[in-house]
């Protein structure tokens, strides 16, 4: 670690480079602090010691009974002195004491191993830096010396040197005091050559081949002694290289072409005149092969130094020189009409068989026309046999089949022609393929006939569009299906009431055919044999008690037959007792009418409920008690109070016109029901009576959700409600608040015994079936999800 003392000293070194004696500035503030002391203790201790700061005396300044106990921080720096010059080292740290052998007080010494090398000292020319200031040989006498890398007694300027040595001895090796060499790889290059014709600046005056006669040469690249044709000429002293002064030479990068050289087959224009391999001794003689089998057709002759593609060197001579396996080189002749080696002859020696023309084509030959051939399976055109007696006609030979065309065909020579083979035939008038069914037939070969056809079928055989007779069936329903039980009539399509099938089961029935769509009544209605397969939604109904179960798994559809429903809800299918459609009995422990709520009960308190409703007939409505519904209907108790509303559907005497009596549960805990009020139904001007309205109830819930506090809706089924076109029932959806925006209007409860009516001021919904019989509000159902 560097002491506090040394940091000053770095300080100061570098203030003193040529050498002086160094006192911090710590050490001094001491001494004028201990002389400002001592005057003012001065005559103040009557003799005694005053003491001040420590300092290398050899005196106890600061009366502590030790002499020269100096703080360090005041301790004078001593260098070490190793050559004894009086310098200290530059290099080595100092020590802080009073006295030190071996060191002094200067600093400055940059080798300290050399007494002849401290600052003050004059400065040598030896390469050293004898008085310690940073610079070697500086102040002295220099020369400027060049480097001669040829040795030709110039130097490159470019690389040149001081030097204080005054002898050439001393000069650095390879350096001399003459410059000027522009090229100083070349020895035969400085200020002192002669210029020569070379391409070069000789005496590095800064021109080239210059004061030298001059004469127009050529670019000579393939050193031939002719310059390229293509070259412009340049004026240049004579000898240089790669030049000539004549410029013929029409390749100058090939030293066999000039125009000197001799012409030769190569391919190239030796003598750079008329042209490549012009001359016609040195040509050769080709012959054409065509079929590249190497042999030549010896009549297809070329002249030339090369042959072109196809043309080889004389052969024997290519008898067909398209076919490469015909040729003089071909060992043994082969069975296929040709001369295969050439030799002048066809398919000589070999075995031959005996073929006969069959210009037919029926497979037997012409025995007049033969000939000898080497080929072992029939040729075409030809047969192997001279059977035919007629080789003009491919349906006439022996063995031929007898067939109508008025030819005796199987080269027998008996007759007669045509035996049993003519049909009766009918004029074809228009054309269609169809033979006039009121002409007279006549007997002969249909080929023989062109305009006559073997049957008479056409209708009309003017016009061609009208042709066959087909079988029709009677289509007394116009339906576009026949009577199944007709038998068929064959005759044209004149558009009456007739169908090319007899698919309907009943023909005076318009919606009873194949396309009909089954309804699953007692009628055959798409005559498949089955009434009972139709596409209806239906619930199974195991128990037979007219109500299906929801829960079935999936959806499923058919015909409403035993074992299904059309309707759902019953929520015990093994107990035709149990069904949303039947009065609740109490303490019999089974939820009767599947509302979950079991007996109807309360005192007060809907949620605690207790004890138990019994219906009983006072209010003198027949079927009193068939449906009920639970839920809060009005405002009167702000649904506080549990409401009952209870059907009757045959209400009243005669024609059964239903009623549905609304009950207080709350204020009625048993006995007898008391009616808060009732409904009755009539439809204003239609049929009415009968509706057997209140067989079927189900409350809703708040259906529009605009109330101040929900009450419940009520849907009612009237099954027997009748209209204009019968009794196609209807079922009544009973809201418990009007509309906001239907002003004027009431709920049906605001006043007792009135009748329900769509077009009324009851704010309700009436829905009718679709067909008489169809017993809409049969049974009814609200919150359930009916198709999935």
């Amino acid at each position: 670690m560097i002491r506090a003392g040394f940091l000053s000293l770095v300080v100061a070194v570098v203030l003193c480079t040529t050498g002086c004696v160094l006192i911090t500035p710590y050490e001094a503030e001491q001494k004028q602090a201990d002389q400002e002391r001592l005057a003012d203790n001065e005559d103040t201790d009557g003799g005694g010691c005053v003491p001040t700061s420590e300092v290398c005396d050899g005196e106890d300044n600061n009366c502590s009974g030790d002499v020269d106990d100096v703080d360090e921080l005041l301790l004078p720096h001593w260098y070490v002195d190793n050559d004894g010059d009086g310098w200290g080292s530059i290099h080595i740290e100092p020590v802080l004491a009073c006295e030190a052998s071996g060191y002094v007080d200067k600093i400055g010494d940059c080798d300290d191993n050399d007494a002849a090398r401290h600052p003050g000292i004059s400065e040598e020319c030896d390469d050293i830096d004898n008085d310690c200031d940073g610079a070697i040989d500086e102040e002295l006498p220099t020369t400027i010396l060049y480097f001669d890398a040829d040795s030709d007694g110039a130097g490159n300027d470019d690389m040149e040197q001081t030097t204080c040595h005054d002898a050439a001895a001393e000069y650095p090796a390879g350096f001399i005091e003459t410059g000027g060499d522009c090229d100083d790889l070349d020895p035969k290059v400085s200020p002192t050559e002669p210029e020569v014709c070379n391409d070069k600046d000789d005496n590095c005056d800064g021109s080239i081949d210059e004061g030298l006669p001059t004469s127009t040469f050529y670019v000579d690249s393939d050193g031939d002694g002719w310059g390229d044709e293509a070259d412009q000429g340049s004026e240049l002293c004579e000898g240089l290289p790669n030049y000539a002064n004549k410029a013929e030479d029409c390749d100058d990068a090939d030293p066999l072409v000039n125009p000197d050289a001799a012409e030769i087959c190569d391919g190239e224009d030796n003598d750079c005149a008329d042209g490549a391999d012009d001359k016609s001794e040195h040509w050769y003689k080709y012959y054409y092969d065509g079929d590249q089998d190497n042999y030549a057709h010896m009549a297809m002759v070329q002249y030339g130094c090369l042959a072109d593609a196809g043309f080889i060197e004389a052969t024997e001579h290519d008898c067909d020189d398209d076919n490469d396996q015909i040729n003089p080189g071909i060992a043994e002749e082969t069975c296929n009409e040709a001369d295969d080696n050439c030799n002048g002859l066809i398919d000589e020696d070999l075995e031959t068989t005996t073929y006969y023309t069959d210009n037919d084509g029926d497979g037997q030959g012409d025995e007049s026309a033969s000939f000898e051939w080497c080929v072992t399976s029939t040729p075409t055109g030809f047969s192997d046999n001279k059977k035919d007696c007629d080789d003009g006609d491919n349906t006439i030979y022996r063995g031929a089949p007898e067939i109508c065309d008025g030819m005796i065909n199987d080269c027998k020579g008996a007759g007669p022609a045509d035996d049993g083979l003519t049909v009766e035939l009918w004029p074809d008038n228009d054309g269609d393929g169809f033979g006039d069914s009121e002409a007279v037939a006549i007997d002969g070969c249909v080929n023989d006939y062109p305009s006559y056809v073997a049957n008479n079928i056409d209708c009309d055989d003017s016009v061609e569009t009208v042709n066959v007779a087909l079988p029709f069936w009677p289509d007394e329903d116009s339906d576009g299906f026949g009577n199944d039980s007709e038998d068929p009539t064959i005759r044209c399509d004149d558009g009456g009431k007739w169908a090319q099938n007899n698919l309907d089961c009943l023909d005076t029935d318009k919606a009873t055919n194949p396309g009909a769509v089954e309804d699953c009544g007692p009628d055959d209605l798409d005559c498949d044999g089955d009434p009972y397969n139709g596409d209806f939604l239906r619930y199974v109904d195991g128990d037979g008690d007219g109500v299906g179960v929801y829960d079935t798994g999936v959806l499923e559809f058919g015909c409403i037959e035993n074992g299904y429903s059309a309707v759902g809800g019953d929520c015990s299918d093994t107990d035709d007792a149990i069904h949303p459609y039947t009065v609740e009995i109490c303490g019999n422990g089974a939820d009767d009418n599947c509302d979950g709520q079991g007996c109807l009960a309360g005192d007060n308190d809907v949620g605690t409920m207790g004890g138990a409703y019994e219906v009983v007939d006072d209010t003198g409505a027949d079927n009193l008690g068939s449906a009920f519904a639970a839920g809060s209907f009005t405002d009167h108790y702000a649904g506080s109070h549990l409401e009952l509303v209870v059907g009757a559907p045959r209400a009243d005497t005669g024609l059964p016109d239903g009623h549905i009596y609304l009950v207080d549960a709350a204020e009625v805990p048993s006995g007898a029901i008391d009616k808060i009020s009732s409904r009755k139904t009539t439809e204003s001007g239609l049929y009415s009576g009968g509706t057997s309205m209140g067989r079927t109830l189900a409350a809703a819930g708040d259906m529009r959700e605009f109330d101040d506090f929900p009450l419940d809706d009520l849907v009612v089924g009237a099954p027997y409600t009748g209209t204009d076109y019968g009794n196609p029932g209807a079922t009544y959806i009973i809201f418990a608040e009007p509309e906001p925006w239907r002003w004027g209007k009431q709920t049906i409860w605001d006043v007792d015994d009135d009748e329900l009516s769509d077009n009324g001021n009851f704010d309700i919904e009436v829905v009718y079936g679709d067909e008489n019989g169809d017993s809409f509000g049969f049974a009814v159902d609200a919150k359930h999800d009916a198709n999935g």
